[in-house]
């Protein structure tokens, strides 16, 4: 059977995407638009098979609204908005899924939405400049960890701006969407916010900032922009699962300098202030003595001139008389 032009480019340019995933070309499941480069390759080819120009401009138009790729001169101020369906199909409450082994086929619906949302978010995190989330955050500068608890589905995949002290960080493998995209690692912290008895906030960045460091505890003044995805069971210290709001965004902005950790001694302090207080109670007893005697000799001098003069005085008038 003799092949067409378009249909020769279609099978070409989807051969292409399905090749850069290291997926089989055979292998056509319903998950085939849940990664972005296949979505990139597969509308490219809608547009070459389009032959009307007015038809491509259309369909470039729409797939930069709908995000289903980017271009440089289309950049916008404010940070790409998530993929509606899978925002709209996340269930506050869950875990993170394990998908060690497992395919989307495996996965409950709003374990696979959670999956694929939460890579697109990082991604869009690690090419999306910081200032950018930040600008997109102004419009939510009012919401609170309350809001983001009791209103969930209002915020989600908005971007929120957070402030408080980050407690803990750790640095974690990208999941797999986000590594074929450049992203290797990212970074867990948490942050506690200003709201009193709160939990703290879980976050998600993909750059670490100069002058941070991973630790299991600290306390450095933060502030962190990213996208509100959906309210997360975790373990806590005492094996107790609590929920809390996860956000992702680009990085921490840190606005601090790192606090002075005082280097432990075997020595108190107060041994120390009575032993310096022993030292110069000493050296001032000394400079008193020693002042005291250098006066008492000045004057034990002095009253002997004075005898040797009157002795010197007499000695003529008694050999006179002699």
């Amino acid at each position: 059977m003799r092949l067409t032009h378009t249909t020769c480019c279609f099978l070409l340019l989807t051969t292409v995407s399905w090749t850069a995933f290291g997926q089989d070309p055979s292998d056509i499941t319903g998950s085939f638009w849940d990664a972005r480069s296949r979505q990139e390759a597969a509308s490219a080819a809608q547009l070459v098979l389009a032959c009307d120009p007015i038809t491509a401009a259309i369909l470039r138009h729409e797939g930069l609204r709908w995000k289903v790729w980017r271009e440089p001169e289309f950049a916008s101020d404010f940070a790409p908005e998530l993929n509606a369906a899978w925002l709209e199909d996340l269930r506050d409450g869950m875990a993170t899924p394990d998908v060690r082994g497992k395919t989307d086929d495996d996965l409950r619906k709003d374990q696979r939405a959670y999956v694929h949302v939460f890579s697109q978010a990082i991604v869009f995190a690690n090419e999306v400049p910081a200032d950018v989330f930040a600008k997109s955050a102004t419009d939510n500068e009012h919401v609170t960890f309350a809001h983001l608890w009791r209103d969930s589905e209002r915020y989600r995949g908005k971007v929120i701006p957070i402030n408080g002290r980050l407690v803990r960080l750790r640095k974690l493998d990208a999941p797999k969407e986000a590594l074929a995209r450049g992203v290797p690692f990212v970074y867990e912290g948490w942050i506690q916010g200003p709201t009193r008895d709160s939990y703290p906030f879980w976050v998600i960045f993909p750059i670490l900032p100069e002058g941070l460091k991973e630790a299991e505890k600290m306390d450095r003044e933060v502030s962190f922009n990213g996208y509100f995805l959906v309210k997360m069971t975790y373990k806590a210290a005492n094996s107790k699962s609590l929920q809390t709001p996860l956000l992702v965004g680009p990085t921490v902005l840190l606005k601090d300098t790192p606090i002075a950790v005082p280097v432990s001694s075997p020595i108190s302090l107060s041994v120390i202030a009575v032993v310096l207080g022993v030292v110069t109670c000493a050296a001032a007893s000394v400079v008193l003595l020693s002042w005291y005697f250098r006066r008492g000799d000045r004057a034990l001098q002095e009253r002997l001139e004075q005898l040797q003069k009157q002795r010197t005085v007499a000695l003529p008038d008694q050999e006179t008389t002699e």
